[in-house]
């Protein structure tokens, strides 16, 4: 039996991988549907670039025996799902189709989704006395916390976190209300280092 592009975005990994071991999906058929839901996903991806809520740049450390140097590498925050050229085996194409749909599940790949969450976030920080972060700067606020805890710096001031709620929740004891001043002042060096 012949599944279409749209099926096969339904299956889960499990079923996709049963239906493709027994045969009932070629990995001709899983190609070509693969093929529309990357492009699915490369189409949100480039509108949400164009957008308000764009990708937050990642900020990964560079280590040297295992420890981090205090550098560090950035690297866009989008999603990237290898063109169907650039994959030799089916067990490669089934967990590239099973990465690209679970994106497309997360809700993280449209826009009215993102500015959602951005909102969400914004309240959270506001509640802890953080005003100096708005939805024009949230973008660089997130760098900066990926910055922070890629250098280092998180384990030597005993506080960050790469997700805003996260932060929160894993960091309420040290929020006292000294911290947010105290942020802002190295969130504003961080910010002016970069221009």
């Amino acid at each position: 039996m012949a599944y279409t592009a749209a099926e096969m975005e339904k299956m889960s990994y499990n079923e996709m991988k049963l239906r493709f071991s027994r045969g009932d999906i070629t990995e001709q058929e899983m190609r070509k549907a693969y093929q529309v839901v990357r492009k699915k996903a490369q189409n949100a991806i480039n509108r949400i670039k164009k957008s308000d809520v764009a990708f937050i740049e990642r900020v990964e450390p560079i280590t040297k025996a295992g420890k981090k140097t205090g550098d560090v590498k950035t690297r866009t925050g989008a999603p990237k799902f290898d063109p169907v050229s650039k994959i030799d085996s089916g067990a490669d194409l089934l967990k590239a189709f099973a990465d690209v749909n679970r994106w497309l599940a997360s809700g993280d790949h449209t826009i009215t989704q993102r500015r959602e969450k951005q909102r969400e976030q914004l309240e959270t920080l506001h509640q802890h006395g953080f005003d100096f972060v708005n939805s024009e700067n949230i973008g660089l606020w997130g760098q900066f916390q990926e910055w922070f805890r890629a250098t280092g710096l998180d384990i030597m001031y005993g506080s960050g976190a790469d997700v805003i709620t996260d932060f929160f929740q894993e960091y309420q004891e040290d929020l006292d209300d000294s911290r947010p001043q105290y942020w802002e002042e190295l969130f504003e060096e961080y910010v002016e280092s970069r221009i």
